[in-house]
């Protein structure tokens, strides 16, 4: 394995766990706006989405460490290839700004309804648009 297919697979990886992480809101959302709002004929529906939903939410928190862990990894094989660029920057500086504000909620301001929550959900839909620009506008 090459290093450019080195720093793709970690690329790809990273992305990848942040979507899980990122799909801890989308389950919540669809909870909250559709399947509450389904009847008792869609028990079965709602009980299975509702399992998928407790293991998606259980491991947001670990889905994101790995994000970060091989966002770092990634990071360093592509700038000691000499191969940084700036949307991978400013993807990178995203995805730790998001680590360390769920770091800081979880950990030491418990306040659910703070600053910090709306930033923490904010900025993922910017992160993945700038992923979106980095994976796809790449260099060969």
């Amino acid at each position: 394995m090459g290093t450019l297919d080195l720093i793709r697979l970690l690329g790809w990886t990273t992305a990848l766990f942040f979507c899980l992480a990122f799909f801890n809101y989308v389950v919540k959302v669809v909870n909250k706006r559709c399947i509450n709002k389904l009847g008792k004929e869609k028990k079965q529906f709602v009980d299975n989405y509702r399992k998928i939903m407790k293991l998606v939410i259980k491991n947001h928190k670990l889905f994101g460490i790995i994000a970060l862990v091989t966002m770092l990894i990634h990071f360093y094989v592509v700038f000691s290839a000499h191969l940084l660029r700036l949307t991978g920057i400013i993807s990178a500086l995203l995805l730790l700004a998001i680590v360390i504000l769920g770091v800081y909620g979880a950990f030491i301001n418990k306040n659910k309804k703070g600053v910090w929550l709306k930033i923490h959900r904010i900025l993922p839909f910017i992160l993945l648009i700038v992923i979106i620009i980095h994976a796809t506008f790449r260099q060969s």
